[in-house]
């Protein structure tokens, strides 16, 4: 975890959000980057979308997808309203990140 906050505080700006795809995936993220009013956890793609509304970027964390979000709802929900811009790997971490076109 401590690698992909280093990333993230690397490329993240103010005005962006940064969904996880549980709760959960919150606490070791916490730990390293510290809390902060636009992270959240989302245990679905209604989640995401009220979430993401009216925002040209979005950042995902994925952890242990396969049993928090199997179907990939969110990330899918994502695709169809924004353009992947950047997808980084820390072993079972999945950095995305969205950007909206016009």
């Amino acid at each position: 975890w401590r690698e992909a906050v280093s990333y993230i505080k690397d490329n993240v700006k103010s005005n962006s959000i940064i969904l996880f795809n549980s709760p959960h995936t919150l606490l070791p993220f916490w730990y390293y980057y510290g809390d902060a009013d636009n992270m959240f956890g989302v245990y679905n793609a209604t989640q995401a979308a009220e979430l993401s509304a009216n925002k040209n970027d979005v950042w995902l964390i994925l952890s242990f997808d396969k049993y928090y979000d199997p179907k990939g709802t969110i990330k899918k929900y994502l695709e169809s309203k924004y353009i992947l811009d950047k997808e980084k790997n820390f072993f079972d971490i999945k950095i995305l990140h969205f950007i909206k076109t016009e």
